[in-house]
């Protein structure tokens, strides 16, 4: 089903009123209009497995990539069964109640993003005393090259390796992922080039690289504004931002056993 700009129109509309209304008197109406239509589509499937969108008003309103990126992280731990968590990229403190039930306790990188227990370091400089059996990242390693020209840090070149992305996709697999441990992380296509070259350049993600036993990609395409099926490489290589849908249109994530 196509909403075209429907919900789009009342998600931004609802945020606009929640800024200017703030939490005493919340646009129910508005919020009513997108429930109904989010029920219509409630589910995807990744490999096999049937997940919940995730709905929340901080950076998704269902209407971004978070929408199954947070699912997909959620459903890798519970099958995991870790408790030994690295993040990088200060992001699941912001939903801590979907969390909060499987995530006793978490280490968190980030470089800038200030917040309580955020440890604000560059990953390629994190050096603990001890590995980590779960690592994740969402929507983080796209940004740690130019960041389509908002990193004003970026040296073109100045990486050990294709980029300052593939530099800590090593460093984590080599230095901070345990034996038998999962790292897992997300990443959009087509908004920036870094990350499109690291991941498509059959240079980093290889086993005897990375010193890793496996590494399987999936890839997700969006096909209406509210509903994502996966797809494949070759699909993923040729796809645009911003077309034909608003931000990104295809998610990779990658899946990195040792």
């Amino acid at each position: 089903m196509r909403y075209k700009g429907l919900i789009r129109v009342l998600a931004e509309k609802l945020k606009f009123l929640d800024k200017i209304l703030g939490s005493m008197f919340p646009p129910l109406i508005l919020v009513k209009i997108l429930e109904a239509k989010f029920k219509e589509v409630e589910n995807f499937i990744f490999n096999d497995n049937t997940l919940k969108y995730f709905y929340h008003s901080y950076r998704n309103n269902r209407l971004t990539e978070r929408a199954i990126e947070i699912p997909i992280i959620r459903h890798y731990m519970e099958k995991e069964g870790s408790r030994n968590f690295l993040e990088i990229g200060n992001v699941t403190n912001h939903y801590y109640t979907y969390f909060q039930d499987i995530i006793d306790s978490k280490v968190v990188v980030d470089k800038y993003e200030k917040g309580w227990g955020v440890s604000n370091k560059d990953i390629h400089e994190y050096r603990p005393d001890h590995k980590f059996n779960f690592i994740f990242s969402i929507s983080t390693f796209e940004h740690m090259d130019s960041d389509a020209g908002d990193n004003p840090e970026y040296v073109k070149g100045d990486s050990k390796l294709i980029t300052y992305a593939a530099d800590n996709v090593i460093h984590v697999c080599h230095n901070l992922l345990n034996e038998g441990g999962i790292f897992i992380l997300t990443a959009p296509i087509a908004a920036h080039t870094e990350w499109d070259q690291t991941l498509f350049s059959a240079q980093i993600f290889k086993e005897d690289l990375l010193k890793v036993k496996s590494i399987k990609i999936y890839f997700f395409r969006k096909i209406s504004e509210i509903e994502w099926v996966q797809t494949n490489i070759n699909y993923a290589k040729k796809s645009k931002h911003n077309k034909p849908f608003t931000g990104a249109n295809v998610l990779s994530i990658v899946e990195i056993r040792k």
